[in-house]
């Protein structure tokens, strides 16, 4: 195995105000590296921490022009941009999105001489889903197109405050005493903790000989239910929900209720819910037999977290 890279190096991080984003930014900053956070918002709008090293531009990746500007002088690139709220009732139209912003990145990072692009995609089902949910898999591809390596983490449901499922599941249940429960939701999948998906992100910047231009998956060794979090989730919510199993529930109304409960926009839960009709389970564990030191936090350790950091304790 190779010596970690512990020189700062030069780091775009796109998507640098989400949920993902922003605790990249903070463990690339504590590392030393010199960082370029990238927002389509001006920088005097946006929550992000003064610091020496980091630097702040406003750029669109579907603008040619952005992308070499925002890549100059770039080593590693982190590729945070999936518009999962985006193309429910429109798809063709959200993938030419997807498509073209992740081609253009491509091109850009190879003219650029990056070294390595980091991207977090989603596990790749066996079954055939939706072009919407696939899209995410498709980008790995286009972002690879020119050449430069690309390091592709998948994860499933990702557990932590300010997640879109963990947003999801507070709507619901602050709202309700009773809950219908279908078969969609004994589907199987291995959840990953917050802070065990940002230790593996940050790992392939500072391990690249060994993770460049591979794929890798990260999330628990638990195989849970989807119906498993959503009871820890009321635990750790200290809430008491009783559960009714129905045969099914028609996904329009129960996506309507929820957007409005939960405040995420209707095309965000349509996509969520659609992963719920599938197994989506961890089949290449390469990156733990690489890095042992990774940990897998179990389903109830990871909601306990969420939960404490939600109170602030």
């Amino acid at each position: 195995m190779s010596e970690d890279v512990t020189q700062g190096r030069s780091v775009l991080l796109t998507g640098a105000t989400g949920f993902i984003g922003q605790r990249v930014l903070t463990r690339l900053l504590d590392g030393g590296h010199k960082v370029r956070a990238v927002s389509r918002r001006p920088a005097h709008k946006l929550n992000l921490p003064e610091h020496d090293n980091l630097e702040i531009v406003q750029g669109d990746a579907l603008n040619v022009q952005d992308l070499d500007a925002m890549l100059e002088g770039i080593e590693v690139a982190y590729y945070l941009i999936h518009s999962m709220e985006g193309g429910v009732g429109d798809e063709d139209a959200f993938i030419e999105r997807d498509k073209r912003a992740a081609l253009n990145f491509s091109s850009a990072a190879r003219h650029a001489g990056v070294k390595q692009i980091i991207y977090l995609s989603g596990i790749e089902p066996c079954e055939e889903i939706s072009k919407h949910l696939r899209s995410r898999n498709d980008v790995e591809r286009y972002l690879a197109t020119d050449g430069v390596p690309v390091t592709v983490l998948r994860a499933g449901f990702i557990i932590g405050p300010e997640s879109a499922g963990f947003k999801m599941l507070s709507g619901i249940v602050s709202n309700m005493s009773t809950m219908m429960i279908s078969s969609e939701l004994k589907h199987r999948t291995q959840p990953a903790f917050v802070h065990d998906v940002i230790d593996a992100l940050v790992l392939c910047l500072e391990h690249p000989e060994e993770t460049a231009g591979k794929c890798f998956e990260v999330g628990s060794t638990e195989v849970v239910s989807y119906f498993d979090i959503i009871k820890e989730f009321c635990r750790g919510a200290g809430r008491e929900i009783k559960f009714v199993e129905v045969p099914w529930i028609p996904h329009k109304v129960a996506a309507t209720y929820i957007s409005v409960s939960s405040g995420l926009p209707y095309a965000l839960i349509t996509a969520l819910a659609e992963g719920l009709n599938i197994d989506l389970l961890i089949e290449n564990t390469q990156l733990y037999e690489l890095f042992p030191q990774l940990e897998r936090t179990p389903l109830k350790n990871a909601m306990q977290n969420a939960w404490r950091e939600v109170r602030g304790l």
